[in-house]
C-alpha cells in the first residue's frame, strides 16, 4: 500500500483533532467560572486558551482532511490506472 503514511498521519491529525477540541469546553467552562468568581485577568487567560484550541483544532482538521482525502484519491487513480492497463 503505497499510501499508507498519509493514511496513518491523517488519522493521527485526526485524533488530535478530537483531542484538542476537548479544550475548548474546558477552556469556557473555566472562563464562566472566572466571571462568576469575578476574576477578570482569568477570564481573559481563558479566552486566550478558548482561542488557541479553536485555532489548532481548525489547523489538525484540515492537515487530516488534506492528507486522507488526497491518498485515498491517489489510491483510486493508481486503482483505475491497473484496472484500465
Amino acid at each position: 500500500m503505497p499510501h499508507k503514511w498519509a493514511f496513518v498521519a491523517g488519522t493521527a491529525l485526526l485524533l488530535a483533532t478530537n483531542a484538542l477540541y476537548l479544550g475548548i469546553p474546558l477552556a469556557l467552562g473555566r472562563m464562566v467560572e472566572a466571571l462568576r468568581i469575578g476574576q477578570a485577568d482569568a477570564v481573559a487567560t481563558q479566552c486566550l486558551w478558548l482561542s488557541a484550541f479553536a485555532i489548532a483544532t481548525a489547523i489538525t482538521r484540515i492537515g487530516s482532511r488534506l492528507l486522507i482525502f488526497n491518498a485515498a484519491r491517489a489510491a483510486e487513480y493508481d486503482l483505475r490506472g491497473q484496472l484500465f492497463s
